[in-house]
């Protein structure tokens, strides 16, 4: 597999002179450095997206209608690692499952700017061995259980020298991260009869994603249709993952404050641009500064989407709000925030160094044609009799 490198930061010499000076043993700096090795990161670097329109009727033909360039993204840099978990929060069309797609290689525009895991150039090789992207629909098969869901998915996706029992094991381990112990030999369900609620459904769709163990897991409105008692123990679920060691990415629509006490990092899009990333409880002391504090007993992240966003109720609306969020994305760009973010992103990603390990297919070859075309046979008798 070719990929474009960027060695990841390494302790220098000269902080190594440093932390002698301060008395830092060999022992200590070694832990150091290795805690670093570990680290897994995911860069974003001056990313821009641009799709293409059509614009008129479509019976005047292609020919005859003018091409439409329509910028989804501008100007986004950020750093995720692993062991934090990040929402990406904004209203309907400000570009998060944009983002994604980009990150993800699912993008079909023309996408500008440079996306790193481990400081290798993003690929669809990488987020393939490396990454799960978790859609907003489930698609589940109702007949069958969640441990068959789970046992008939794990059969067509891990590696063809994985045995049975090993199988078993992953699955089980799998539904006790996901706490779908209690629900594990009941149905899916479906519109036909009733099965499992559905949080647990979008449970059980994240739990599909878990069973390669990817490092970066990536979800496009998780929470969407879930009560707030629901999504809140979902979002909690997806947190203590993330600090197992994963990157975790969301896109939030409607986040409740209980959610916001879950997050590591939060990043508003707003019109395809940022107008804040960066730690959860650096939020309202940012915007406080901006003079835009946030209202006792109110959730700060609908309060500063809400700021974020265009009223196009009538003109002079629309004027002041297009105002106020052109003065967010100027006041981030300018920020301490930002330009210590993109320093890092930087110093990270584009600086050679010789402490980079390198970047190792995780994923092996996929089961055996045999063993697909067997349990596809065995799955569909279980689901004939089962209705």
């Amino acid at each position: 597999m070719s990929l474009k490198c960027c060695p990841r930061a390494n302790i220098t010499s000269e902080v190594h002179y440093v932390m002698n000076v301060m008395g830092f043993s060999k022992s200590q700096v070694d832990v150091i450095q290795q805690e670093l090795d570990e680290t897994k990161t995911l860069s974003l670097h001056r990313v821009s997206y641009v799709v293409k329109q059509g614009a008129g009727p479509w019976w005047k033909g292609v020919c005859l209608r003018p091409e439409i360039y329509k910028t989804v993204l501008s100007n986004i840099t950020m750093q995720l690692k692993s062991g934090q978990i990040t929402a990406l929060l904004g209203n309907s069309g400000s570009g998060k499952t944009s983002l994604l797609d980009v990150i993800s290689c699912r993008s079909s525009g023309s996408v500008t700017g440079k996306v790193y895991y481990n400081n290798y150039e993003v690929t669809k090789t990488i987020i393939q061995d490396h990454a799960s992207y978790v859609m907003q629909a489930d698609r589940l098969l109702p007949n069958l259980t969640v441990r068959e869901t789970l046992l008939y998915t794990s059969r067509l996706k891990l590696p063809g020298n994985t045995s049975y029992s090993d199988i078993k094991e992953k699955v089980q381990t799998v539904i006790m991260e996901m706490g779908l112990k209690n629900v594990a030999d009941s149905r899916v369900g479906g519109q036909i009869f009733r099965g499992i609620s559905g949080g647990e459904r979008r449970r059980v769709t994240i739990a599909i994603q878990l069973l390669q163990n990817p490092d970066m897991v990536l979800l496009d409105e998780p929470t969407s249709g879930l009560d707030s008692h629901t999504a809140r123990h979902l979002v909690k679920s997806l947190a203590d993952m993330a600090h197992k060691g994963k990157i975790v990415l969301l896109t939030i629509h409607q986040p409740s404050s209980d959610i916001f006490k879950l997050l590591d990092q939060v990043a508003i899009l707003t019109s395809g641009e940022l107008s804040f990333c960066g730690g959860a409880s650096e939020l309202v002391p940012y915007f406080s500064r901006l003079g835009y504090p946030c209202p006792h007993y109110m959730n700060p992240m609908d309060h500063y989407i809400d700021l974020s966003s265009i009223d196009r109720r009538d003109k002079d609306l629309e004027v002041k709000t297009t105002e106020r969020q052109q003065l967010f994305i100027r006041s981030f760009i300018a920020s301490d925030i930002n330009i210590e973010a993109e320093q890092i992103v930087i110093e990270d990603t584009l600086q050679p160094s010789r402490g980079r390990q390198l970047l190792s297919n995780k994923r092996t070859l996929g089961p055996s044609h045999l063993r697909v075309v067997y349990t596809i046979i065995r799955y569909a008798k279980i689901i004939v009799l089962a209705e």
